[in-house]
């Protein structure tokens, strides 16, 4: 928790942090896969994927969604049903 007591991942914190790094993201190296192996038919690194981050955050590979317009930072993908179900079993939920 921060200082006023919101959750570290809250709308607008992660894009300021992004933009410290130089963008809205950081390398594969600091994320847990919690998903896949890399061997699948979509070739390596490139399927729908959940990752966990160092602070605890879960953050998800797949494809861009226009469902609806999230606010500025935010983002939508989509991801099957089996994925999520995968990275919850991986993470004993």
């Amino acid at each position: 928790m921060d200082a006023r007591g919101q959750p570290p991942y809250r709308r607008g914190q992660l894009a300021r942090q992004g933009q410290k790094r130089g963008g809205f993201g950081m390398p594969r190296e600091e994320l847990t896969r919690l998903t896949g192996n890399g061997n699948g038919t979509c070739g390596d690194e490139d399927c729908p994927n959940v990752y966990r981050a160092a602070n605890g955050t879960l953050v998800m590979q797949g494809g861009i969604s226009e469902a609806f317009t999230p606010p500025p930072g935010e983002g939508l993908v989509e991801i099957p049903e089996d994925v999520l179900r995968e990275a919850v079993r991986a993470l004993g939920w």
